[in-house]
């Protein structure tokens, strides 16, 4: 291979490494947000179990049987 082919392929080759370490760090942080807003819907569910914090969380306990027009 002459040096100018030598120099492109060097190029593209520091340039795809970059791309998959940039892939890399952004799916890292797409996985940890899943993460983290899956546990939040888990402990949004177990406190809409509880009494106490239904009534902060939710108006549907002081709606239901009233009418709304």
């Amino acid at each position: 291979m002459t040096k100018k082919t030598e120099c492109k392929q060097a190029r593209a080759d520091f340039g795809a490494r970059r791309l998959l370490l940039l892939i890399d760090a952004i799916s890292g942080h797409l996985k940890k947000t899943v993460i983290l807003l899956l546990v939040l819907l888990l402990i949004s569910q177990m406190l809409l179990q509880a009494d106490s914090f239904r009534h902060w969380l939710t108006s549907a306990n002081r709606w239901e049987g009233t009418l709304l027009n």
